[in-house]
């Protein structure tokens, strides 16, 4: 790594911007340049502090912030490490998890939980705006990036759209399943979004602690015909992912949690 910068000298010279916001600034520039690669261990607090004559408060605030932008991971016991670059995707691409995270040289993987035919309570025969004693498939997976678990959806489909639901058929995206070589394609999915705290059952498929903070999306997908195909509930780590909305003239751009994971670098 280079130390050049690290030294009195560089605080003084740009004196009415907080220190901690120089520090911040100088090695976030480092890492969008690549002088300081993926998996790179930075300075210690220690050492920072001690070279640039500041307190190790001061060196803490910009790792914070660092860390709160993606660009950081912090290892307990360890130090500090240039995050791995999070491949981003809009929500014309959402539904592409494997095609596009491979695009990005990272290693995706839909794991079945569970899979069975069944029948929708009151509230599911609502949302999929359908009758109670019409089947449906119901199915839980897990979403891996690079054998790191990332997220966790529940899914259900009105069986007449899903007639093989074998495991080997579901460990893909549920789209690409439904709608390749289909005449009936895919019109529009409204996403409801919630803070929630991982459940023991949750935090154990997903290997963080039981009760850390995720974000919780519903989604209500419908075809061209305005009928709903699909309810699907997904669970997704605060601390394993970044929901990102980009507001444009024409709408919201959502780079959503999946595809956006925050990796140990």
């Amino acid at each position: 790594m280079d130390t050049s910068w690290m030294h009195p000298d560089f605080l003084q010279a740009a004196g009415a911007v907080p220190a901690y916001q120089q520090i911040y600034r100088q090695l976030k520039r480092k890492i969008q340049e690549e002088t300081l690669l993926p998996g790179a261990l930075l300075p210690g607090e220690l050492e920072l502090s001690q070279a640039l004559s500041v307190c190790r408060t001061t060196v803490r605030r910009a790792f914070q912030l660092l860390e709160e932008e993606g660009f950081v991971v912090r290892k307990k016991g360890k130090g500090s490490f240039v995050a791995t670059p999070q491949p981003r995707t809009t929500l014309q691409s959402l539904y592409r998890f494997s095609q596009e995270l491979r695009k990005a040289g990272r290693l995706p993987e839909i794991r079945v939980l569970s899979i069975r035919k069944s029948y929708p309570s009151p509230v599911l025969a609502k949302l999929l705006e359908t009758a109670q004693e019409h089947p449906v498939v119901k199915m839980d997976r897990l979403f891996l990036l690079d054998q790191e678990p990332v997220f966790l959806e529940a899914t259900c489909i009105p069986a007449c759209y899903f007639p093989d639901c074998s495991a080997e058929v579901c460990s893909d995206t549920l789209w690409q399943l439904l709608f390749s070589g289909s005449e009936i394609q895919p019109m529009e999915a409204v996403e409801t979004y919630d803070a929630a705290l991982l459940s023991e059952k949750q935090a154990a498929l997903l290997q963080c602690p039981a009760g850390s903070a995720a974000f919780q999306i519903q989604r209500v997908s419908r075809e061209q015909h305005g009928a709903v195909f699909e309810v699907s509930r997904m669970v997704a780590p605060a601390g394993k992912n970044k929901l990102s909305l980009t507001f444009q003239p024409g709408g919201v751009r959502v780079s959503h949690p999946w595809i956006e994971p925050k990796t140990d670098g």
